[in-house]
């Protein structure tokens, strides 16, 4: 098992390589592009004209901001996995990062990885590894492989502690067509979970079944919720399946727009 969680160790730092080095060919392929475009305008602009001077300094002050925050983008978006790969290497032991790093992994829709390194961690807590588990495997069109944890968690722990694995239940049974299911099982979720302080993750749930039932106005409210209630995870709602249906509804695309604010201050001040 340490193998296979080496494996997902190497395999993620390659990425981290890779994608480090992606970004300094395109960012330094777009300053020599950029640059080429000033000295053009350097050549041919008469700088007599007070409309070219403003021209020349609104172009360099824009590109400077853009770039300056492409610089931080790079250099932020690998940190945090990179952080708990870096705690597995001190103390290969330690379950609580091994699951935080397929918690990760699964945020960045890397899911066969993730798959792997939540494998290792299965008593760092049976409720939240269940859920990832069956999150992950739902991900990955694995759905009955999916059903079988939800069921057998639920049998194991009928109270389902923050409703989690019910809004899995509804989640499934709304990709299979089941609406009356689906609806019952958000009822019962959102009830079970309302008083729970990670509720955040029953309500991306919930939200995701909702879009795929295609239900957008409750479907936006429990994205709200969502955001509001501690997991604002703008790269997971841009990339998610599940909110498909949602994507052309002006009302979606403001919330994205403003999530998206956000999650870039965060990142600037991190």
């Amino acid at each position: 098992m340490a193998q296979n969680l080496d494996s997902v160790r190497v395999a993620a730092l390659a990425r981290i390589d890779r994608s480090e080095r992606n970004f300094k060919i395109a960012f330094f392929a777009a300053a020599l592009i950029e640059s080429a475009f000033i000295v053009s305008f350097l050549l041919l602009a008469d700088f007599s004209n007070r409309m070219h001077v403003l021209l020349l300094i609104s172009t360099v002050s824009c590109y400077s901001i853009v770039g300056f925050g492409l610089i931080a983008l790079g250099a932020h978006i690998n940190r945090g996995i990179a952080r708990v790969l870096k705690a597995l290497e001190i103390n290969p032991g330690n379950i609580g990062a091994r699951f935080r790093v397929g918690v990760n992994l699964t945020y960045q829709s890397k899911y066969d990885q993730a798959l792997t390194a939540l494998g290792e961690s299965t008593k760092f807590s049976p409720h939240l590894w269940s859920f990832q588990v069956a999150y992950v495997l739902f991900e990955l069109g694995r759905k009955g492989e999916s059903a079988a944890i939800v069921e057998k968690y639920l049998k194991e722990f009928p109270q389902d502690e923050g409703g989690t694995l019910t809004s899995m239940k509804a989640l499934l049974a709304a990709s299979a067509g089941n609406t009356k299911e689906a609806l019952a099982n958000i009822n019962r979720a959102a009830e079970i979970g309302k008083d729970y302080i990670h509720f955040h993750h029953t309500t991306y749930t919930i939200a995701s079944t909702y879009a795929l039932l295609n239900k957008r106005d409750e479907a936006l409210e429990w994205l709200r919720k969502t955001a509001d209630t501690g997991f604002p995870c703008y790269p997971l709602f841009e990339r998610d399946p599940n909110l498909n249906n949602l994507r052309e509804d002006p009302k979606f695309q403001a919330f994205m727009k403003t999530l998206k604010e956000q999650w870039e201050g965060y990142k600037a001040t991190l």
